[in-house]
């Protein structure tokens, strides 16, 4: 779905100081860990969206093509600023379908995958690993943390942290 973690320095740009949606950093990523040996991985490119431009067309597209996958592990790279909310608009959709075997992580990072101290290679690791645990649900995976969908917080420094009822609590 593009995001933070798929961007790149503009091609197109004189300073070259712009930033536009890559190629999927997921990608690159797992060819560095290469969980190919062990697990079978598919790659579908919904959408490139970069920065809060979480459109709703862009997460109808999305919830359509987790229902019409075959797969029931899926990862989803999203801007973080709009993880929250495509997890509900999933996770409902999920309910309303009656295919509440699906285990759906979202992930992203804070800072592209490009650059070297990025936390896109850990937030990937992490969703992937999770998704291995055959625990069903829709998840956000950021900052090493698995947290369900709905109880997830951001807090005001752009950490996610578990919520309870009584407010957030740090994990």
């Amino acid at each position: 779905m593009g995001g933070t973690i798929d961007k790149d320095f503009s091609k197109h740009s004189m300073c070259n100081l712009e930033m536009d949606i890559s190629e999927p950093a997921a990608r690159r990523i797992l060819s560095k860990i290469r969980p190919f040996r062990s697990i079978l991985v598919r790659m579908e490119t919904v959408s490139r969206e970069k920065g809060s431009e979480c459109s709703q067309e862009s997460c109808y597209a999305l919830t359509q093509a987790i229902l019409n996958s075959s797969h029931r592990r899926i990862l989803v790279t999203q801007e973080v600023e709009c993880i929250t909310r495509t997890a509900a608009i999933v996770a409902e959709a999920l309910k309303d379908s009656g295919k509440k075997d699906r285990a759906v992580v979202f992930t992203g990072s804070s800072t592209p995958e490009r650059f070297r101290d990025s936390d896109a290679d850990l937030n990937v690791g992490v969703a992937l690993g999770f998704l291995q645990s055959k625990v069903s649900g829709v998840w956000i995976s950021l900052g090493g943390l698995v947290l369900p969908w709905d109880r997830s917080y951001r807090q005001k420094d752009g950490h996610f942290v578990l919520r309870r009822k009584s407010g957030p609590i740090a994990v």
